[in-house]
């Protein structure tokens, strides 16, 4: 679970009164992320746009990674290679198809 400092949360009626300097201590990460609360609960997170982006290509580079691994689990049932094929015999195939390998 992510932790906050102190400096770290912000009420919403405060956020509304100290936006543009909020923004910009995120934007320069003197603050790393600021959690704005309402009615005394957490719900919503700011970053700066930089950190989203890393974030959000991690997750897309995650969501990648699982769809090739369900891929290799069809291919190999059981954890279990059914069929392979040397090298050489994967070149051959290939150049069979017109693949310039």
């Amino acid at each position: 679970m992510v932790s906050y400092t102190e400096k770290e949360m912000i009420g919403i009626t405060e956020l509304g009164r100290t936006l543009n300097s909020v923004v910009e201590s995120v934007a320069s990460n003197t603050i790393e992320k600021i959690a704005i609360f309402k009615s005394n609960k957490p719900k919503v997170v700011m970053i700066a746009f930089d950190e989203y982006q890393r974030i959000k290509e991690l997750a897309d580079n995650s969501l990648e990674y699982h769809a090739i691994a369900d891929i290799i689990d069809e291919r190999m049932p059981n954890g279990k290679l059914e069929h392979s094929i040397s090298h050489d015999e994967l070149i051959k195939e290939l150049r069979q198809r017109g693949k310039n390998v």
